[in-house]
């Protein structure tokens, strides 16, 4: 091969968007990192040097790339989502390659291997290349293949198996509509250039049907349009990137490695749990299972927009759609990014002004078990209760067992407190536990058995 230039124009928008956005990124990762306790930013230091790296990249390579977790949901959403992230991590790695391989000295312009087709002239034939050409197009039709999945699923979602979709707002819809126009202006571009460039059966097989026509001037005029075309697209969505739904393509990578290092959610939704909010890649695919949408019909209040409305510092929204939770957590467990969403809910409910005083429930005058000659203290729990048959099955598995046992709440008693701190209100459950506390000690009883969830 043989280098044609080095330098122009259309670079500029793809190279001013590349620069944006690896900027964003150092700056956010570096406050995320600066906002997590020390304990857990030794913890991240600690993993760098550890196996727990290898198995976060590990990791990254099998959801961030393949998204093995959607295959198993669902084989044409994993094969979609795995279309356009690893295929589009191919292209670069193999435009790379070339660069590598055909123009070493070019290895320092970040546009480059991007742009390669223009930028190099093909004067003869060769194995490693030709291997190139294919390996180019074949991806490139991967990633095609997967974007038609993709436009479908966003009108017809029925199709794949979701009764519902998430509403994008005008933000991702901009950058949804220059990801879809980024590979469809790329093979045009890749196709017109074929006859200097090079190509392989797709973007060959285009221009010669193209030329077929006898368009050969509209071909050659085209060229340069089609590659401003396709570096605007790109520069496009990478500016907006992180104002969008797409935050997750870079958030998720920190996510795992904080993850695989021990890191948890604390009682605020920062460090960890802010990583945990941009890597929500309102996918839709916990809008089935959620009780509250499918029932309830509460379609505004979705763990989707949740989580978009903390990112978009809309709190009033967030805590009215993490009041309408009944945090059973079925939407954590669809989410193939693994985000903790109820504890996220919970976070925003502990610092949700409301009607209560903290101490609401210390009128509750101290109480002791009726009978303190048993061995066994039994608590049945308000589940147990709403459910006779639980009650009626384990008092008959001790009475036929002759234990001796005292039925702490046969009669009424205190709740265990998890509906409070469900609501938010850990003070106030606090103070139910200390005073439950209090009458399991006082019962003197050396085994404690409960049927509470």
């Amino acid at each position: 091969m043989k280098e044609r230039f080095s330098y122009d124009p259309f670079v500029l928008p793809y190279t001013i968007g590349l620069i944006f956005v690896l900027t964003y990124l150092v700056i956010a990762t570096v406050r995320v990192i600066q906002s997590l306790p020390s304990e857990d930013r030794k913890k991240l230091g600690l993993m760098l040097f550890s196996k727990k790296l290898f198995i976060s990249i590990k990791e990254i390579f099998m959801e961030c790339l393949l998204h093995v977790k959607i295959w198993k949901k669902n084989k044409v959403l994993g094969y979609m989502h795995s279309s356009l992230a690893f295929g589009w991590f191919m292209l670069i790695v193999l435009g790379h390659f070339e660069v590598n391989i055909f123009a070493p000295h070019r290895l320092n312009l970040p546009y480059f291997p991007i742009f390669f087709r223009y930028f190099m002239m093909e004067t003869n034939v060769t194995m490693k290349g030709s291997l190139f050409f294919f390996l180019m197009d074949f991806f490139l039709l991967v990633i095609l293949s997967g974007e038609v999945l993709a436009i479908i699923k966003r009108f017809r979602s029925r199709l794949f198996g979701m009764k519902r979709t998430t509403k994008l707002r005008w933000n991702d819809r901009i950058a949804m509509y220059s990801l879809w126009a980024i590979f469809p202006l790329r093979f045009l571009a890749e196709s017109f250039t074929s006859q200097i460039g090079g190509g392989s059966f797709l973007t060959r097989g285009f221009s010669m049907i193209f030329e077929s026509f006898h368009l050969y001037l509209a071909n050659d005029a085209l060229i340069r349009p089609m590659w401003w075309a396709y570096s605007i697209a790109l520069g496009t969505f990478f500016v907006f990137l992180p104002w969008s739904r797409y935050t997750h393509i870079l958030s998720e990578v920190m996510l795992i490695f904080m993850r695989n290092a021990g890191i948890k959610e604390n009682d605020k939704n920062k460090g960890f749990a802010k990583v945990e909010i941009y890597s929500c890649s309102r996918c839709g695919l916990c809008l089935d299972p959620c009780q509250m949408i499918s029932a309830a019909k509460l379609h505004d209040n979705a763990t989707v927009n949740f989580t978009r409305n903390l990112r978009w510092w809309n709190y009033d929204d967030a805590r009215r759609n993490s009041g309408y939770c009944l945090m059973c957590d079925r939407c954590v467990q669809a989410c193939p990014v693994g985000v903790n969403s109820v504890k996220l809910k919970l976070n925003v409910k502990k610092y949700n002004p409301t009607l209560y005083k903290p101490d609401q429930y210390s009128y509750i005058p101290p109480a002791k078990a009726s009978d303190t000659s048993s061995d066994v203290l039994y608590f049945a729990g308000c589940m147990t209760h709403l459910t006779p048959a639980i009650k009626k099955s384990m008092t008959g598995i001790l009475d036929t067992a002759k234990v001796n046992y005292n039925f702490m709440d046969a009669d009424g008693t205190i709740c265990c407190g998890r509906p409070l701190m469900q609501a938010g209100e850990d003070k106030s459950a606090d103070i139910l536990i200390e005073k439950n506390k209090n009458i399991i000690k006082n019962s003197n009883a050396k085994l404690f058995v409960t049927s509470c969830p």
